[in-house]
């Protein structure tokens, strides 16, 4: 086993919890029929994984560092969809199914 797959580990189920915390608001933000501003800002903000993993590398990061930017990225995508729930009216979901 190689040195380091026990922090390595825990963080990838760190970020698993936090993950299924935001898990039903996808749910809602498509059943509202407004995609577009979730998908983009989603995308963007997983896209954003790469370039940030590539600087902290580069600047001698532990290689766990890309599943701490995961969490927070994660954290990052839970508040974006909740500002987009926000915005979206429930009654107007209800009364529509």
């Amino acid at each position: 086993v190689p040195q380091g797959t026990g922090m390595f580990t825990f963080l990838l189920l760190v970020n698993g919890i936090i993950a299924c915390v935001g898990s039903g608001f996808d749910v809602v933000i498509q059943a509202s029929g407004k995609i577009r501003n979730n998908q983009i800002g989603y995308s963007l903000i997983n896209i954003s994984l790469l370039p940030l993993t590539y600087f902290m590398y580069k600047m001698g990061c532990p290689f766990y560092s890309n599943v701490v930017i995961l969490i927070l990225l994660t954290l990052f995508t839970i508040c974006f969809q909740a500002y987009i729930m926000k915005r979206i009216s429930i009654k107007r979901i209800i009364k529509k199914n």
